[in-house]
């Protein structure tokens, strides 16, 4: 690439201030199983200092897309990497305890529709808190909202609940694996 291919942008305001990184893009032809494919851009990106690191994209927006555009697009993982984060550390995205794929997309459906009614309250709430963060929101929720209590009785059928529940699926993959040996001992 030469010098006056690069465009410099501010892609977004970090932790640690702005990023800042030149940027450049062409547009290439995908080679699909030694045949040409789709047109993309291949962008690339060069942080600014003192020791610049080059990163590259793939990219398969329409031909007429503005490098601004790619520019902004290249710093999309921080946002996407954040409220991953977010929902693992303050929501329990990571503590699902599943035994379907159906189960696991319910979970994780759930998680982010829960980081989306926070960051709604915190857009919602603006120059109020214009820093909230999930974290701080959650803790507000766990003082405000009135906690449960229980009995012995209710207590009890929650455990009784619980352990119905393990034992059906302790039954349901002994019968799996069962299944599993016959077949195998029948060839």
């Amino acid at each position: 690439m030469n010098g006056n291919q690069w465009h410099r942008f501010t892609l977004q305001e970090g932790t640690k201030g702005p990023l800042v990184a030149d940027i450049a893009a062409i547009r290439v032809t995908v080679v699909e199983d030694g045949w040409p494919g789709r047109d993309e851009w291949f962008v690339f990106r060069q942080s600014v200092g003192c020791q610049p690191v080059l990163k590259t994209y793939r990219c398969n927006a329409p031909a007429d897309t503005s490098l601004e555009t790619l520019a902004r697009l290249t710093a999309m993982r921080w946002p996407v990497k954040q409220t991953n984060q977010e929902c693992k550390t303050e929501l329990g995205m990571d503590h699902y305890e599943v035994r379907s794929w159906t189960g696991w997309h319910h979970h994780l459906t759930m998680t982010m529709l829960s980081h989306h009614f926070w960051v709604n309250l915190r857009v919602e709430m603006g120059d109020q808190a214009p820093a909230l963060t999930v974290a701080q929101v959650r803790k507000l929720l766990s003082v405000t909202w009135p906690k449960q209590r229980f009995d012995e009785k209710t207590i009890l059928a929650e455990i009784q609940k619980t352990q119905q529940a393990n034992h059906a699926a302790y039954r349901s993959h002994r019968k799996r694996k069962l299944r599993e040996l016959n077949a195998l001992s029948l060839k």
